[in-house]
């Protein structure tokens, strides 16, 4: 079972955690946005090229700063309402 790390912190903190996953989480969508492009121009002019993989390897990236974005949100919800 995971332990939830997030209950330790102040709201502060956390409300400093989610500005910063925010950010994060955007640029690296950006990032790997424009990397599917290259990587599809690349693969259509040149043919099947082992660059194809690593969009799809870093993926998975994406959804897990999702999660801990969720996290986050569900931590500061609950201590809001306890306000």
């Amino acid at each position: 079972m995971k332990i939830n790390t997030y209950k330790d912190k102040s709201i502060e903190s956390l409300m400093k955690m989610e500005k910063t996953t925010i950010a994060a989480t955007s640029v690296f969508a950006g990032i790997l946005t424009v990397l599917f492009v290259v990587t599809i121009l690349l693969t259509i002019k040149k043919g099947f090229t082992p660059f194809l993989v690593i969009p799809f390897s870093l993926l998975p990236l994406l959804g897990l700063n999702f999660v801990s974005l969720k996290e986050i949100r569900k931590e500061l919800s609950i201590r809001k309402t306890a306000l």
